[in-house]
């Protein structure tokens, strides 16, 4: 009788594992079987054998985990790994990082050197951009000229003494004599016209013109010095050969200061006149015209 009972219960414990053993391969029927040893612990329930584990294929050993108590199947969740404390971030992250920190050190170089121009030429924006052909020598761009589309440094002054003027650079006796810039004699400089909110004029300084009042019978006759050349009480002064164009240009003070007595200033002044290296024979304050209708008047300086 025992041993009938004991081949009954026998036959129970293998079906119970066979029918285990056939869930756990259909519910991992899309993985490789896992091999599993097991022991019998007088219980009848497969157990761990000497204390393994349960691997699965292609694992490393920290996938590794221990066989669940009581004959339960594995999970197919992957174990999720907390980021700790400390660790590098992403790539993605990584990324954004590095562009930001680019575009913020490429802004600061911009900045400082923008600031150092401001310092240097004391004025803003420090630089212009030449929008005519006014100062080109000829019909193509050349080195050492100022072109069209060219960007320019301009410098602020302070009195009409740090302009070195286009009569002083070719007279033989002033201390000036032989003074280039831009491809020819004399300062190059920008100028409003008549101080209005216009489009700024960049022409080379052909001389300073004073208004001669003691000389001057208002208005029908109007004369002037150029005292830089040691020029008096004329009204008109000639130049032969001037620029690369070899121009004859005659700067009438009578018609410039006659033309500032109605124009802008109401009233006849001084200042420097000007000229574009590239433009008719004229020179600007008895060429050029403002948009309220009045002629440009001499260059003060501010």
């Amino acid at each position: 009788m025992d041993e009938m009972t004991d081949g009954k219960r026998m036959d129970v414990e293998e079906d119970a594992t066979s029918k285990s053993l056939a869930e756990e391969k259909k519910y991992h029927e899309k993985r490789r079987p896992r091999k599993v040893a097991a022991r019998d612990d007088g219980t009848g329930t497969p157990g761990q054998a000497d204390g393994g584990i349960v691997r699965g294929p292609g694992k490393d050993a920290d996938d590794e985990r221990p066989p669940p108590k009581g004959g339960g199947l594995l999970s197919d969740e992957p174990v999720k790994k907390v980021k700790k404390n400390g660790e590098k971030p992403s790539k993605g992250l990584a990324g954004i990082l590095g562009v930001v920190r680019d575009v913020a050190v490429s802004a600061g170089i911009v900045v400082l050197i923008l600031v150092s121009l401001f310092a240097y030429t004391g004025v803003w924006p420090p630089m212009v951009v030449i929008e005519s052909n006014s100062m080109m020598h000829g019909g193509d761009s050349q080195i050492g000229v100022i072109d069209t589309g060219d960007l320019t440094l301009v410098k602020s002054i302070k009195d009409k003494n740090d302009v070195v003027t286009y009569v002083e650079a070719t007279c033989a006796t002033n201390a000036h004599h032989g003074f280039k810039s831009y491809g020819d004699f004399g300062n190059v400089i920008v100028y409003r016209k008549n101080g209005l909110a216009e489009t700024p004029v960049i022409h080379r300084a052909i001389a300073w013109i004073e208004y001669n009042v003691t000389a001057s019978n208002p208005p029908t006759r109007y004369r002037g010095d150029i005292p830089d050349i040691g020029i008096y009480n004329v009204s008109e002064y000639r130049m032969e050969k001037v620029g690369y164009q070899k121009q004859t240009i005659i700067i009438s003070l009578d018609a410039i200061f006659r033309s500032s007595a109605v124009s802008t200033s109401r009233a006849p002044h001084g200042g420097f006149v000007t000229h574009g290296d590239h433009n008719p024979e004229k020179v600007d304050q008895e060429s050029l015209r403002v948009q309220k209708g009045g002629m440009v008047e001499p260059v003060k300086v501010d």
